[in-house]
């Protein structure tokens, strides 16, 4: 009985110490593992938010490179129509004629004076004078400055002598057109 009792005391160990070997297995090299797990998958979601806020910003960037090529286009046709290759000033005129009109500019006068040819453009000089108090003769000024074309003011003078009429007011503007050919070479040039 002794026996007996020997293997049934060494079976209870063994039943014991199987377990507990299995749970210091599953402490000592499971767990850790486990952790390691966590610290891999954490790191790879970061990295996949990372990514998404990757493409985000690609498209974003995207989006910006088609409009800054749209703006491009759009700011090339405005300058080109600014410019135009025809001669403004018969439309320049006809549309000065039409301002000075609608704000009630009193004794308007629209003189051509020449033209000026520089690198790739010409210019066509002239003078508008009329009266008109200082509110009308702004919105005279804004009004020339939003015309179609680049129509430049290159100087103004104001004058007013009786206090009873309004003030007389002088402009000397440039009307550009684009110029293909060379300038002219002047006399006595070789």
């Amino acid at each position: 009985m002794k026996h007996k009792k020997s293997v049934l005391r060494d079976s209870w160990r063994l039943l014991v110490a199987v377990p507990s070997l299995g749970l210091l297995f599953l402490v000592s090299a499971w767990l850790p593992h486990a952790a390691e797990l966590d610290r891999l998958n954490q790191r790879l979601d970061e990295a996949r938010d990372a990514q998404s806020s990757l493409a985000s910003l690609e498209v974003q960037v995207e989006r910006a490179r088609l409009e800054i090529a749209d703006l491009s286009d759009a700011y090339r046709d405005r300058r080109q129509g600014l410019v135009p290759d025809t001669d403004p000033m018969p439309e320049v005129l006809g549309w000065i004629a039409e301002i000075t009109e609608r704000h009630a500019a009193g004794d308007p006068e629209i003189t051509t004076q020449g033209e000026r040819l520089g690198d790739g453009f010409r210019a066509k000089r002239f003078r508008l004078g009329f009266r008109a108090d200082f509110q009308r003769a702004y919105r005279i000024l804004d009004e020339i400055e939003s015309l179609p074309y680049l129509v430049a003011a290159q100087s103004m003078a104001v004058s007013g002598g009786d206090p009873d009429e309004l003030p007389r007011i002088d402009l000397e503007l440039l009307a550009y057109a684009r110029h293909t050919a060379a300038p002219a070479a002047k006399e006595g040039s070789p």
